[in-house]
Parts: structure tokens; C-alpha cells; sequence
């Protein structure tokens, strides 16, 4: 569930390029964020791992494995998902995720196989239930995405979401659905001014977006003070 229609659209914009475009790479990350468990942020990356195929996928926690040797198999993948996503933008583990979600040409290394140079068209896709007050205002590579809503376990509409969601997985579990819903995004024409290489974040307007921008920027400003009373 999308709090915001901007959100959704930008997110089907996303989606329908990469799949349409098998070769190539975005060059942002979607980022499905809810404070709030069983909002259907994993639901929601299952049904996307449904359209690439199995066999183009890999899923995982965390982001170790990505930015860890022997990551030749993952990166030659077409979609990566990684949950619960929590990262020290500064760490070499942050600097090395940046790097595969925009860089085509990289260095890879699989088990018993010499490091090699490599092409890889990866997508990413996240999901966190914890702010992520470590992207720096003008991060373009993340789209950070409102999946909070009152159907969340504990909400006033849980029963009622919980009802919704064992619908939808009955749904995604017809092959000839998730082939309808296949072939409906290799046909949709992007939103006039998507681009898929660049986010521009300043024209994202949500809520969330907005506290982000806003919550690096004092984040900065304490660790630069604290800098300097250290100095």
C-alpha cells in the first residue's frame, strides 16, 4: 500500500523500465519504508521477485553479502532485494553499495576464480522499518517510499488488511496472473520527466523525503560541531 500516489507512480515508472530495459540499469533504488511491521513491504518485493523470475533474483537481509567477496553470483543477477536495510553510508560496505546501484563496470570475485572486471545491470530494491536519516540530502540514489498505513499488525485495520493479503497471495499464486501483470508493465509508457538514470529529490515532495532532507542536514551540522570541539 502507497500513503502516496506520487510515490506509487514513480515506483511503476521504476519498475516497468527495468524489466523493459533487461540490459540496462537504473540508476536510483526504490526504498520501502514503514516504522511498522506487516505493512506488505515484503509481500510487495515477492510479487516484484515474481516478475523478474526466480532465476534473475536473489533476496537477502542486510547488505554483507552484496558488498562481501565472492558476490560474482549476486551481481549477475537482475534484481537484488535486500531487507532491512541498515547502513553506514561512510563505512566501505556503504561506499561499495553506492557503487553497484550506479556503476556498470565494477570488479567481482567468485569462489575459487581470480577477482575479474565485470558489466552488471543490477536493480536494487530495499526495504527498512527504521528512518534512514544516514542518506545525505542530495543522495540521488535512493527513493525512499511510505509503505505506513493503519493495516500494519497492531493498527485499527489489521484484520482487515491481514483479509486483503491472503487474497493477493493467493493471486501471485496463479502464474497466468503474475504473466497478466508482466505483460501490462512491458507495455506501460513511463511518466513524462522520468528518468530512470537520475532522482531528482528535490522535486519529491513527500512528507518522508522532506524529514530526510532535512534530518541529514541537522545530522551534518552535529557531527561537523562535534568535529570541532573534538579539535
Amino acid at each position: 500500500t502507497f500513503v502516496h500516489m506520487e510515490d506509487k507512480t514513480r515506483f511503476l515508472d521504476w519498475l516497468s523500465w527495468s524489466l523493459q530495459n533487461e540490459k540496462k540499469k537504473p540508476g536510483f533504488a526504490p526504498m520501502l519504508f514503514s516504522c511498522e511491521k506487516g505493512t506488505g513491504k515484503s509481500t510487495l518485493c515477492q510479487f516484484v521477485s515474481r516478475l523478474f523470475g526466480n532465476e534473475n533474483t536473489f533476496s537477502m537481509n542486510g547488505v554483507s553479502q552484496v558488498t562481501g567477496r565472492f558476490n560474482k553470483p549476486l551481481l549477475d543477477s537482475k534484481l537484488l532485494v535486500l531487507e532491512e536495510l541498515k547502513l553506514n553510508p561512510a563505512s566501505n560496505q556503504g561506499n561499495a553499495l553506492k557503487s553497484y546501484i550506479t556503476e556498470e563496470n565494477t570488479s567481482t570475485e567468485r569462489k575459487g576464480v581470480d577477482i575479474e572486471k565485470t558489466t552488471q545491470c543490477c536493480c536494487f530494491l530495499f526495504t527498512t522499518n527504521h528512518l534512514p536519516q544516514w542518506i545525505e540530502g542530495n543522495d540521488r540514489r535512493f527513493h525512499v517510499i511510505d509503505m505506513g498505513h493503519d493495516g500494519h499488525a497492531s493498527g485499527p485495520e489489521a484484520e482487515e488488511f491481514a483479509k486483503f493479503m491472503i487474497e493477493f497471495y493467493d493471486w501471485m499464486d496463479e502464474p497466468k496472473n503474475i504473466a497478466k501483470a508482466y505483460n501490462a508493465l512491458m507495455q506501460r509508457k513511463q511518466s513524462d520527466g522520468f528518468n530512470p538514470k537520475a532522482l531528482n529529490t528535490s522535486k519529491i515532495k513527500t512528507p518522508v523525503m522532506k524529514q530526510i532532507r532535512s534530518t541529514s542536514q541537522e545530522t551534518l551540522q552535529q557531527q561537523l560541531a562535534e568535529t570541532l570541539e573534538d579539535d
